[in-house]
């Protein structure tokens, strides 16, 4: 059954009516796209009920933080750190940013951890423990409204 309401973001939330009508769909879902300048923002949801309207302020509407992970080089002696940096998008600001490296063909395990800075640039090191390829992937655990999102995998060769 279709559900009547506003949708609104942030300001809006304080206003009546919050933003524009709209309708769900017959499953009762609502699909918005929204700015990332939005991401930190308060989202409200008012939906029509009788005999008064329900107001879901600060409704949990989760994000994907894209991100990027780039090390500074490719290969490098066994021991010695190797700067990874990257970008997340959103900005997801003051979270926490895991670097994982791949132990086996499935098990990824955190070996490095910083924060996102507020531009949404990071700075993580990788250290090689072994000689050869070693698989590495930017991790972005939940935080705030964002789910948790990782990069595409890259390796850095021990020497």
């Amino acid at each position: 059954m279709p559900i009547t309401g506003h949708a609104g973001v942030d300001s809006r939330c304080a206003e009546w009516p919050p933003g524009p009508l709209i309708k769900t769909d017959a499953a009762g879902n609502y699909i918005k796209s929204y700015l990332a300048s939005d991401a930190e923002a308060l989202n409200c949801f008012v939906r029509y009920t009788d005999p008064y309207p329900s107001l879901g302020a600060g409704a949990d509407f989760g994000r994907l933080g894209g991100v990027s992970g780039v090390p500074a080089k490719t290969s490098a002696k066994v021991g010695t750190n190797v700067a990874v940096n990257g970008s997340a998008a959103g900005p997801p600001r003051f979270c926490p940013i895991n670097l994982q490296r791949l132990y086996g063909k499935t098990a990824w395990r955190t070996v490095n951890s910083a924060g996102v800075r507020v531009s949404g640039r990071y700075t993580l090191t990788a250290t090689p423990a072994y000689r050869g390829k070693i698989p590495y992937r930017v991790e972005l655990p939940a935080c705030n409204q964002f789910v948790t999102s990782t990069s595409k995998p890259f390796t850095i060769t021990g020497l």
